[in-house]
């Protein structure tokens, strides 16, 4: 078998199948056992990481510190942000304390959660926080409201409302004040004057009350309107206040809020915050139910990872289903024996098996990028076992025996099935170096598996073929006369095929001209999605975007330079770091607030009573009566007495349905404002921890700096990250991540094309192999053409190449053994009766 001083790879390839066809039952015995170690070690070891952070070298300096600003402020890595939406602050607020309260229960699925609105400190200093400006007109407006809400407090009621509207009937010609403020006995005492006084009510409380009386009436024609009372007492009070609608564009009060919540992560499920993001999923159902008028949406990094952990788990064991049937269709159509079709597929799940233990062994994770090395695998792996067979099928057909055909087999194609496995394999071992760690652990797997796939293929194959019955009478494949024809054509007809090929990949070469390479890890999520959706929106409005930049400053004087510079940037709308926790100008807004904290303490110390539903009939069709007798200070009563007419029945009570819209948020209002009122100065030191702790720790200060514009714009992206670096060089953060990602994926994929090259320039049949690189590049071609927009970690490039090198590369290596290439591609087809009488009689 073996000649001295020749050295054939064959007759080593020979040897070896010829071993395991002479211990078939143990051989089997033994790829058994370790088919089921390497299974139980993938299944306990290979742990799925979806961070695209993580598919770039942490050697890099931008990857350290990004590293740094997660290790050192830890707060809001890994959480998920709920963003509930209301009709108006107060309700979107409510919803978040209780939300929060909820989820805090949950402490073995939920590690913390952050809002605003369910921290007592921001609850109490809320007003501090506010533009002294703003501060102003709200303290205003809130002493002009005082009046009327004293009197509803004592008693929130639609039968209050309708005392307090008939009241200023009475007073619009006397003083408003002691009108409004007038206790319900005392409005039926008789005083028709209800205490106004002889100066009348001003134009512009007679317009707020129009406005009120307008709003409560489009609360009682429609069931789904519910009163906002946040605007009364402001200079212009609309009917925007049933609805709510007009106090979204409010950006000192929106009719939304956020939840930061971190989960508690088991890292043994392959979804570790599977069991968190369902909690916070059915809690958010349930609210939506209770209160339709709730939106309650999840996002947040961990969310959309978690999403496509899901995606790619459910797509990779689909992906290699739909490969494995296809295969199997292959393998029948062209083996035409289910016994080397069954030998095949059970050849190939063992070598997956074996690559998957390998995987964890060596790297330890798959990542979204690597976890194609199974699709791949299959793709690859399964050409081996198909030319051990065709060849074991055709040396069968010539009339040789089992074990002789199989032996002939393992030396006949083991030196071509040897250069397939090397140049596979080197090829993707080429992206090892970069620093491209998706690519790079992929190229270590798909790589490896090459290797795998030859050493099961020539132990497990040659085994499970000697030991299933041999069957009698196998015959030769006979040629497609058609399909024969399709693949002579390159040869009859060369210069039209050259022609062709060339045309259409000039026709490619201008569209994919056009295409761009997209660096954002985003757009390979599912656009659709709730998660990406609202993702995208928050980044849209800046102030809420999770796309923002930090630096870290190693001390209070460089904190404050830093937040100087950075602020006076145009790409810049407002930098926060610890000093923002302490608002500015306390005495002054203290001023403002203990002047409210006088006018509503006694308020908000009084006794409540709550007036009957039938009590408020009565009253409501008393105020109807006098709007239709009396002359009205606008037509805002006269559209409320026009909805009492229509909806309150003139007997009975009151639903209580329209009771609790016409009352709407004005609990909630009063409730914050007796919180707002209980304000006080206090310093950086008296911030509580949880809320200090994000922005200072360890003589570590954190500043963040909101955009000014939206960063879906590439153009704002570029200019927004190059202004902030200009100033702060270890500014770090999700915009930062991406852009330089993708220059590390355009730079991995350089490097792996240098290297290609490297190796054609050292191989001895480069001509050979530059052919085969041009029907790979025509493939590449048509396919950025049909993209149009390349993704940076598209995984459908790398599945093209690879399919275009298995197909291309045996032309190559049969080429490096005859004088054509093409000759050489038809040999097996055409000449293999020959060969395998050759092949038997050695």
């Amino acid at each position: 078998m073996f000649e001295r001083g020749r050295f054939d790879l064959g007759d080593y390839t020979g040897w070896y199948v010829a071993m395991v066809v002479r211990w078939p039952l143990l051989t089997l015995a033994m790829m058994v056992a370790l088919t089921w170690v390497c299974g139980r070690y993938a299944v306990e070891h290979l742990k799925m990481d979806t961070d695209t952070t993580n598919l770039i070298s942490g050697d890099l300096q931008w990857r350290k510190d990004f590293t740094e600003l997660r290790q050192r402020f830890p707060e809001y890595s890994d959480t998920l942000i709920v963003r509930i939406e209301a009709r108006d602050g107060p309700s979107a607020r409510a919803a978040a304390v209780r939300m929060a309260t909820l989820l805090r229960e949950q402490s073995e699925r939920i590690q913390s959660v952050f809002t605003p609105a369910a921290e007592p400190f921001l609850q109490r200093n809320a007003l501090l926080y506010l533009p002294l400006h703003e501060l102003e007109v709200r303290t205003d407006a809130l002493l002009r409201a005082q009046p009327a809400l004293a009197r509803l407090h004592r008693d929130p009621t639609l039968a209050e409302v309708a005392r307090l509207l008939e009241a200023a009937l009475d007073a619009r010609k006397t003083d408003p004040v002691a009108a409004v403020q007038q206790r319900p006995a005392e409005l039926d005492s008789g005083d028709t004057t209800n205490g106004f006084g002889a100066q009348g009510l001003p134009e512009a409380v007679l317009g707020q009350l129009d406005a009120l009386a307008r709003a409560i009436a489009v609360v009682m024609q429609s069931e789904s309107a519910r009163m906002d009372w946040t605007a009364i007492g402001s200079s212009e009070v609309t009917e925007q206040a049933a609805t709510g609608a007009g106090r979204t564009q409010d950006p000192y009060d929106p009719a939304r809020t956020l939840l930061v919540v971190k989960p508690v992560l088991d890292s043994s499920r392959l979804l570790p915050a599977g069991p968190a993001i369902e909690l916070v999923r059915g809690l958010r159902e349930r609210m939506e139910r209770e209160d339709p008028t709730l939106r309650i949406r999840i996002t947040g990094g961990l969310l959309m990872e978690h999403d496509e952990t899901a995606t790619v788990a459910q797509d990779a064991r689909d992906g290699v289903l739909w490969v494995l049937a296809v295969v199997m269709l292959v393998l029948l159509i062209g083996l035409r024996s289910w016994r080397l079709v069954m030998a095949s597929l059970l050849t190939l799940l063992v070598g997956l098996v074996c690559t998957a233990a390998f995987a964890a062994f060596a790297v330890g994770r798959i990542n979204l990028v690597s976890v194609v090395f199974a699709v791949l695998y299959v793709g690859l792996a399964i050409d081996y076992a198909i030319h051990f067979s065709l060849w074991f099928r055709e040396l069968r057909a010539t009339g040789a025996d089992t074990v002789a055909a199989l032996v002939a087999t393992g030396r006949d194609v083991g030196m071509s099935l040897s250069l397939c496995a090397l140049t596979s394999g080197l090829g993707f071992l080429a992206f090892v170096p970069t620093d491209y760690e998706g690519v790079s652990e992929l190229g270590i797997i798909a790589g490896a598996g090459m290797f795998i796939g030859l050493l099961v293929t020539m132990t497990m194959l040659p085994a499970v073929l000697r030991i299933l019955p041999t069957g009698h009478g196998v015959r030769r494949l006979a040629g497609n006369g058609a399909f024969t024809g399709m693949l002579r054509l390159p040869i009859r007809r060369p210069q039209l095929v050259l022609t062709l090929t060339c045309v259409a990949a000039a026709g490619a070469s201008l569209l994919i001209s056009r295409a761009q390479f997209d660096d954002d890890p985003i757009n390979l999520r599912v656009s659709d999605s709730e998660a990406v959706q609202t993702y995208r929106e928050m980044i849209a409005e800046g102030s809420e975007s999770p796309w923002r930049l930090s630096v870290i400053a190693h001390s209070r004087e460089q904190m404050e330079a830093l937040s100087d510079r950075l602020q006076a940037l145009p790409e810049v709308e407002e930098v926060f770091n610890a000093d923002s926790l302490v608002p500015n100008r306390q005495p002054e807004k203290l001023e403002l607030i203990d002047s409210l904290a006088v006018s509503y303490s006694a308020v908000l110390d009084a006794p409540q009573q709550r007036s009957t539903l039938a009590e408020a009939t009565r009253l409501l069709w008393s105020l109807a009566r006098r709007i239709d007798a009396e002359p009205l200070p606008g037509p805002g009563f006269s559209s409320l007495g026009a909805a009492i007419e229509q909806v309150i029945p003139e007997q009975g009570a009151v639903d209580p349905a329209l009771q609790a819209r016409v009352i709407g948020n004005l609990e909630l209002i009063i409730a914050e404002i007796g919180r707002a009122i209980e304000a006080s100065a206090f310093s950086l030191d008296q911030v509580p921890d949880e809320l200090r702790m994000p922005w200072v720790k360890d003589q570590a200060f954190r500043i963040d700096i909101v955009p000014d514009k939206d960063l879906n714009d590439r153009d704002h992206l570029l200019a927004y990250v190059d202004a902030v670096r200009g100033v702060a060089a270890n500014a770090t953060g999700l915009p930062v991540v991406q852009l330089e990602a993708g220059r590390v994926v355009l730079r991995a994929f350089q490097q792996a094309l240098l290297l290609a090259v490297l190796a054609v320039a050292l191989s001895r049949r480069e001509y050979n192999i530059m052919l085969a690189s041009f029907a790979v590049a025509f493939a590449m071609i048509w396919l950025g053409s049909l993209r149009r927009r390349m993704r940076s970690r598209e995984t459908g490039m790398l599945r093209a190449v690879a399919a275009a090198a298995m197909l291309v590369m045996p032309l190559v290596l049969h080429a490096q053994e005859a004088v054509s290439p093409v000759e050489a591609a038809f040999a097996r087809v055409v000449d293999a009766p020959d060969a395998a009488q050759r092949a038997e009689a050695r």
